[in-house]
């Protein structure tokens, strides 16, 4: 309608005043009407355009949603031992409009039952649901808001080697006298399924992980940090470099024990060294999860086990493979023949191997793999020629017992057992692994049962190359995330 031409000038209506009445009557009524249109009008466009911003405003959510989920397939694949359980990102602008996500991750185990978090063992799939919202619309109170969800499979990728100075598949307990160094800087960490206990001067150049309650005694010293699940002490006058962190209760450390970095702990914190609490270094009733979890490496002594010894790989040669069950005579062959072989040799016995107090120097890289146990007395191991590097290895297989935890076949060393440096052990046991007065080793430990180092006991660590391991017991490094579907929820 055309309001103008509808508005004629009065001057046109001259007959009489009555006339001229009606005239004015009509002007003010068209005048409303196109008011009334012309408001009709604005409404109307005001809707459309706040629709189509609602429109807009909902796109956005779908696509900070999506982004959400993908931000989270990256995050799982980087997470390492602890994949991410939540991921929140603000600020996604896309013209007027800013949307905001939040993302949580709910992982589940093989028989399908979901896993607390942080994680403490190895998910098989994982729920990703991402909510984001937009900033609100001017003058109302809509905004776009949308949910996506996706399940993927995890796949995990495993580390290619072992990485711990000692590892125990149950409980880790130093007596006295113990000083473990580093093979690069404080790297020389130790690691326990079960609890951890040490008892005095002991000084360990790098970190203490336990899946159970760790006990500070004495001058018990480490360079780096300590996680267990409950932290406690016993008259400790020793330091912790780094930060103490007990996942599943309380941190109770006194005077004149000290902690370098910050206390964090998911129930109370008593920690009076120092300058205490007081400097606002301590968390308590947080979450500060378990330490990362990692599961005894598997190395069995069946036939593809001995062939991937044989085999080697681009940097380990292979070594040759003897089995010897004579049992009277198969220490002297150690001592005189197999370790005197022009190469890596492998001997496969079922019978117990005594070492006893006997001197005797490698030629070459020698591995004993016996399902009757190994002890040594007082002796020493050498390199010959002197100066060349030489990997030894004392294992009892995986498969040489029905169950685990325990103590028998035996991996136990007399006072006084020890090597010249040109030597590398590594230690390996489903069962007990007891070190008694006076040893030194270089090299590595793992044990799957308990692991107990008595009084006078030096440790370098240094990594020590092994073949054979059964990669899907080995530390997952991280999870590469398959989808299975996603979509939009309410």
């Amino acid at each position: 309608m055309d309001c103008h031409r509808l508005l004629v000038p009065l001057s046109r209506f001259r007959s009489g005043p009555r006339e001229e009445g009606s005239a004015l009557l009509i002007a003010v009524l068209t005048v409303g009407v196109c008011i009334s249109l012309a408001l009709i009008g604005v409404t109307v466009s005001q809707g459309s355009s706040r629709s189509s911003g609602v429109d807009r405003q909902r796109l956005l959510a779908v696509n900070a949603a999506e982004a959400g989920i993908d931000s989270a397939y990256t995050a799982i694949q980087q997470g390492g031992f602890t994949p991410p359980c939540t991921l929140s990102l603000a600020n996604i602008k896309s013209g007027p409009d800013v949307a905001s996500y939040s993302t949580t991750i709910t992982y589940y185990d093989a028989a399908g039952v979901p896993m607390a978090c942080p994680l403490s063992g190895v998910p098989v799939k994982a729920l990703i649901k991402s909510r984001a919202v937009t900033n609100t619309l001017g003058g109302g109170g809509t905004r776009g808001s949308r949910t996506m969800e996706a399940l993927v499979n995890l796949n995990p990728l495993n580390g290619t080697s072992l990485v711990n100075a000692i590892f125990a598949n149950g409980s880790l307990s130093f007596d006295n006298k113990t000083t473990i160094t580093g093979n690069n800087g404080p790297d020389a960490d130790v690691y326990t399924n079960a609890d951890f206990a040490c008892a005095n001067n002991e000084n360990f150049a790098g970190s203490i992980y336990s899946q159970g309650t760790v006990t500070m005694a004495g001058s018990c010293t480490t360079a780096a940090n300590v996680w267990g699940k409950v932290v406690t002490e016993s008259a400790w006058n020793g330091n912790v470099a780094g930060f103490v962190k007990a996942g599943a209760g309380s941190i109770k450390l006194s005077n004149p024990g000290t902690v370098t970095g910050n206390l964090y702990a998911s129930s109370t914190i008593t920690y009076t060294g120092g300058s205490g609490c007081s400097s606002g270094r301590c968390f308590p009733n947080g979450s500060p999860g378990t330490a990362p979890y990692q599961p005894f490496p598997i190395i069995r002594g069946d036939a593809a086990t001995l062939a991937d010894w044989h085999a080697g790989t681009a940097t380990i040669p292979g070594y040759t493979i003897v089995t010897d069950n004579t049992c009277s005579t198969i220490v002297n062959k150690i001592q005189t023949v197999y370790s005197q072989a022009a190469a890596p040799t492998l001997v496969s016995t079922s019978c117990p191997v005594a070492l006893g107090s006997t001197d005797f120097a490698l030629k070459n890289d020698l591995a004993i793999f016996t399902k009757g146990g190994l002890t040594t007395g007082n002796m020493s191991i050498s390199s010959s020629p002197a100066g060349t590097k030489r990997n030894l290895h004392f294992i009892v297989p995986y498969d040489a017992v029905a169950s685990r935890p325990c103590s028998s076949p035996v991996m136990d060393t007399d006072k006084a057992f020890s090597f010249t440096n040109d030597v590398d052990l590594f230690v390996y046991s489903p069962c007990d692994i007891s070190y008694r007065n006076s040893s030194n080793h270089i090299g590595q430990i793992y044990g799957g049962s308990a692991v107990t180092i008595q009084n006078q006991f030096n440790m370098q660590f240094r990594p020590v190359p092994v073949l054979g391991v059964d990669p899907t017991s080995l530390p997952t490094v991280s999870y590469v995330p398959s989808i299975v579907y996603k979509r939009e929820t309410v």
